[in-house]
């Protein structure tokens, strides 16, 4: 035992894994300091354990939401009618009042902690001035109206979908939510026959457009730039042209804005107040920098 600052810390020799059947087992173990941390993806650990005693972690997991959009569409093949939809919705807002700020805004598929993405690459950010000025500029002031899709067995999505039509009302624009099956909805993604569509996606474990980008995606959204950088990017082993060639992506992203990236769910660990170090993570090593991490005895 090594005294530092009035506290014995003992560095970490082994690592025992513990199994529980039921969630309120994990977080009484928790609380009693029987376990120094927990890996979850529940939003709600707080009814369990409380506010007092605990430190948590957030960060981004794999399933990735966003909103479709019909890139075939009269009116939604217009990319600056896709950029105003983009700076009208207020993703903070949304990911406060839907998941109580647990999960976490996202502006592209990357933005995970990818080293490819950049956020200073991105542009997008909530502006409604910059929304109503492109909807003027182009004469959409008033009367838009769109068909927004969502499964009615997915209750969150609901609630997004609610929330983004009170924030585009603001600007003019009429969103008539329509809640579908899921035998419906699906029929939807496979004909991709649809206006707007709130879905999402898990996201593989290395970094990969082509669902997004690629040639068959739900957007009906054709880039040849976009295709050929995606090819490209296969045969290069260089990580500085592949941000290279990523950066360049994101910026036609930026311009045309086939889908609005919304959020990701989080990856979070909580811990006990005894636990020290530098305790952070990612979706890929929740034990990232365990070599710092001691135990605190009073």
């Amino acid at each position: 035992m090594i005294l530092i600052d009035g506290y014995r810390f003992q560095p970490p020799t082994r690592i025992e894994i513990k199994i529980y059947e039921e969630a309120a087992e994990l977080y009484n173990n928790l609380s009693r300091e029987n376990i120094d941390f927990i890996n979850t993806t529940n939003i709600y650990y707080e009814n369990y354990i409380g506010l007092i005693g605990f430190n948590s972690r957030r960060a981004p997991g794999r399933e990735f939401d966003y909103l479709a959009i019909n890139t075939s569409h009269r009116l939604l093949s217009n990319q600056e009618l896709r950029r105003a939809l983009n700076y009208a919705i207020d993703k903070e807002s949304l990911v406060h009042n839907v998941f109580k700020n647990n999960y976490i805004v996202s502006s592209f598929p990357l933005a995970y902690g990818s080293y490819l993405y950049n956020s200073e690459d991105i542009e997008n950010d909530h502006n409604i001035n910059k929304a109503r000025r492109i909807l003027e500029d182009n004469g959409w002031s008033n009367g838009l109206e769109f068909e927004l899709l969502v499964n009615e067995n997915d209750i969150y999505r609901i609630y997004i979908a609610e929330l983004i039509k009170m924030q585009l009302q603001e600007v003019g624009i009429t969103i008539n939510v329509r809640r579908v099956d899921d035998y419906t909805f699906e029929r939807y993604l496979e004909y991709k026959n649809y206006e707007m569509l709130l879905t999402g996606s898990i996201l593989p474990l290395y970094p990969d457009l082509n669902s997004f980008f690629g040639e068959g995606n739900i957007f009906n959204y054709y880039n040849e730039e976009v295709i050929d950088l995606l090819i490209s990017i296969n045969s290069i082993k260089d990580p500085n042209i592949l941000k290279e060639k990523y950066g360049r992506i994101i910026e036609i992203y930026n311009e045309e804005m086939p889908f609005i990236s919304l959020y990701f769910n989080a990856n979070i660990i909580i811990s006990n107040n005894s636990l020290r170090g530098n305790i952070v993570h990612n979706w890929h090593n929740i034990l990232y920098n365990i070599h710092t991490w001691h135990i605190v005895h009073n």
